[in-house]
């Protein structure tokens, strides 16, 4: 999502052309409202999962498979902090 709204930054420094005569700012409301919808979306994934498993008595976690994600996911923030970082730099000068 911060790769979109990095997009969409660079995208309304363009100007206006045939199809979008007013310019691209109206895709900055749009992609923060899909944001939230998102961010709502998976809040409520996550109490619903919370609640489930307190009400089932809790669950066994597996620390595995948790060390594993916790690599993939840093990983994954890491490179988009670097892109984010590289687009950043071009949208400031």
């Amino acid at each position: 999502m911060a790769l979109i709204t990095l997009g969409v930054a660079w995208l309304q420094k363009q100007p206006e052309n045939e199809n979008f005569n007013f310019g691209y700012l109206s895709f900055i409301p749009l992609v923060n409202l899909i944001k939230g919808l998102l961010i709502f979306l998976l809040s409520l994934f996550a109490l619903t999962s919370a609640v489930t498993a307190i009400l089932q008595g809790g669950r066994n976690l597996n620390a595995n498979i948790a060390v594993i994600y916790a690599l993939i996911a840093s990983g994954g923030c890491l490179i988009t902090a670097l892109i984010q970082k590289k687009i950043a730099e071009k949208l400031v000068h």
